[in-house]
C-alpha cells in the first residue's frame, strides 16, 4: 500500500496498489482524488458532495464475505443516476486483488459474470444473445456519477454522461457502455445476507433481471394441465360413459290404491359402479288430469333410502284464442350419485282430474342407468383450466410489474 496526501484537506490517503487503484475518495473531506499520475490530483470538490451522501448503502465499505466460493471485500461503492433514478455499483476485490462488481438496483443484487466486447454476440435479425439466451431491450439512458466512497480501478468523473443500454434475459442483464458489455447475473438478497453476514432492506418491486418462477414452471404446468384434461376425458368415457341401454326397471305403479295401503313393492335392480346416476321415466295417459308418484330406492346392504317425488300432468281446452295445451303425459328426472349395491323399490301414487278429465289407473315407471352427465366433465375441465388460468395470470402480473420500470413495455 502507498500513502499520499489529499490535495484538498491534506488528510492521509491510503492507496491499495494491489487492486490497481486509479482514484479514491478522501475519507476526511469526501473529495474525489485521482492518483494515476505521480502526484494526487483533485477531481471533484468536497463539501457540496457530502450533502448528496445516501442515507444507506447496499453494503458497508470494507465489508468482507464469501460469495459463490470467493472471499471478497468491498473496496469501493459508486452511486450512479439517470434523472432521479439511482443505483449502486460496488467494487469487490478477491484475495488476489482482482476486482469484480455487484450491481444493486432498488435492493436487487446482481453479480458481474462477464466483461468485454465479445461477451454478447449479434445474431441474424439484429438481436443480441448471451449464451443461449436472447436479450430484450429494457432501457436506454445516460448515467452520471453522483456519489462515491472507497477506491476504484478507474478514474472517477463527475462530468460523466455515459450512454448505457440495458438488455435482459432473466437472470441476466447485459449492459453496453462505451462499446463494452457488462453481463450481470441476479443473486437473491438472502444469498448476499448469508455471504456478508448483514441484513439488507427488502428489495422494491420486481428486479430488472429477477428470475420468474412462473416462467420456469410454465412448461410443467402446461404439461400437467394437458394430462389432467386427458385423464378426465378418459375417466368420463371409460367409467362414466358405459351405461346400459336396457331399463333396470320397467313396471306399472297403481295410482288408485286405497288410502292407508302400504307402498307397492316393485322389482329391484343392482348398480355396479361406485357411484351411478339413474334416469327415472314416468308415463301416464292423463288428459286434463295429473298423476304423482312417490318413489323410494332402498339400498339392501345399508338400508338407506333415496326418495324422489315426481308427477305428470296434461291439460287442454279452447278459449277465445283457439285451442291450448299445457304439460305432458311423460316426464324424466335424473338422480345422481347412487352408491353401488342392490336396491328394492317402493312406490305409491295418486291421480286426479279437472273439468271431467281422464284419470289413469296406472303409471308406467322405467329406470335407466345413465352415464355421468357431460356437465360433470365440463365442471372438472373448468376447475383445471381455472387453476391453470390463475397461474398464467399471476405469471403475467409478475412480468408486467418487471416492465413497469421500462419504457419498452411488457413482453415475452
Amino acid at each position: 500500500m502507498g500513502v499520499m496526501k489529499c490535495p484538498s484537506c491534506r488528510s492521509t490517503l491510503t492507496v491499495r496498489e494491489s487492486i490497481g487503484t486509479e482514484s479514491l475518495v478522501c475519507p476526511g473531506c469526501e473529495a474525489w482524488v485521482g492518483i494515476a499520475s505521480a502526484a494526487p490530483r483533485l477531481i471533484a470538490g468536497t463539501r457540496p458532495r457530502a450533502a448528496r451522501t445516501p442515507s444507506t448503502t447496499p453494503l458497508a465499505l470494507g465489508a468482507k464475505g464469501v460469495l459463490r466460493g470467493k472471499t471478497l471485500e468491498v473496496t469501493g461503492i459508486l452511486q450512479r443516476a439517470e434523472g432521479s433514478y439511482t443505483w449502486f455499483e460496488c467494487a469487490v476485490a478477491d484475495e488476489k486483488g482482482d476486482i469484480t462488481w455487484l450491481w444493486v438496483d432498488r435492493g436487487h443484487f446482481s453479480w458481474s459474470v462477464c466483461e468485454g466486447k465479445q461477451c454478447v454476440r449479434t445474431v441474424p435479425g439484429g438481436e443480441f444473445q448471451y449464451g443461449n439466451e436472447t436479450l430484450k431491450l429494457f432501457g436506454i439512458g445516460k448515467a452520471r456519477q453522483v456519489w462515491a466512497s472507497g477506491s476504484f480501478p478507474f478514474e472517477l468523473d463527475p462530468s460523466e454522461r455515459s450512454r448505457i443500454e440495458d438488455y435482459i434475459a432473466p437472470p441476466f442483464t447485459a449492459s453496453r457502455e462505451g462499446g463494452v458489455w457488462w453481463v450481470f447475473e441476479y443473486i437473491p438478497v438472502e444469498e448476499i445476507e448469508d455471504a456478508f453476514g448483514v441484513s439488507c432492506p427488502e428489495p422494491v418491486g420486481i428486479g430488472m433481471n429477477q428470475p420468474s418462477t412462473y416462467r420456469r414452471q410454465r412448461m410443467a404446468i402446461g404439461q400437467v394441465t394437458v394430462l389432467a384434461l386427458v385423464a378426465l376425458m378418459l375417466i368420463h368415457l371409460f367409467v362414466g360413459g358405459d351405461a346400459r341401454q336396457a331399463p333396470l326397471l320397467d313396471s306399472n305403479v297403481e295410482l288408485r290404491r286405497p288410502s292407508g295401503d302400504p307402498p307397492q313393492s316393485l322389482p329391484g335392480f343392482a348398480l355396479h359402479k361406485a357411484w351411478t346416476a339413474i334416469e327415472v321415466d314416468i308415463r301416464a295417459p292423463v288428459s286434463n288430469a295429473w298423476a304423482d308418484l312417490n318413489l323410494a330406492f332402498v339400498h339392501a346392504e345399508t338400508g338407506k333410502s333415496y326418495w324422489t317425488s315426481q308427477g305428470v300432468e296434461y291439460y287442454s281446452g279452447q278459449d277465445t284464442d283457439g285451442g291450448w295445451t299445457e304439460g305432458s303425459p311423460d316426464r324424466s328426472v335424473l338422480i345422481r350419485s347412487l352408491p353401488a349395491g342392490t336396491y328394492s323399490v317402493l312406490a305409491s301414487g295418486g291421480t286426479g282430474g279437472w273439468a271431467g278429465g281422464t284419470t289413469p289407473q296406472y303409471a308406467q315407471l322405467q329406470v335407466y342407468e345413465k352415464p355421468a352427465p357431460a356437465t360433470n366433465l365440463l365442471l372438472a375441465f373448468g376447475i383445471v383450466l381455472g387453476l391453470a388460468g390463475i397461474f398464467v395470470w399471476t405469471g403475467y402480473r409478475f412480468e408486467a410489474r418487471r416492465w413497469e420500470y421500462s419504457d419498452y413495455g411488457p413482453r415475452e
